[in-house]
């Protein structure tokens, strides 16, 4: 069942409201988190764990990669993109 809602918890780094965090079902993406704020998306890997920003996500494309049926091949189109990103350090917070 796909899972999504607004966490309580952390706030953007501006604190205008917690993130959207999305769990889902995948074999592939574990969560996803988009910050509105910094038009940042985050991404957590289930195979490696790691976590990837996205920046300069507009707000559209997150929609459309949250309502997705699949979101491993959606993510393929989006990352293919000129969306600048990082490897977030495992002790980053986030």
């Amino acid at each position: 069942m796909l899972q999504i809602g607004i966490p309580i918890g952390p706030r953007s780094p501006q604190g205008r409201g917690p993130r959207p965090v999305v769990l889902m079902p995948s074999t592939s993406i574990r969560k996803m988190e988009y910050d509105l704020d910094r038009r940042t998306l985050s991404v957590w890997f289930v195979a490696s764990g790691k976590r990837y920003e996205f920046e300069g996500v507009p707000p559209e494309t997150f929609a459309a990669f949250r309502a997705a049926f699949a979101k491993g091949r959606y993510f393929k189109t989006i990352s293919a993109t000129n969306f600048r990103y990082r490897l977030v350090a495992s002790d980053d917070p986030g």
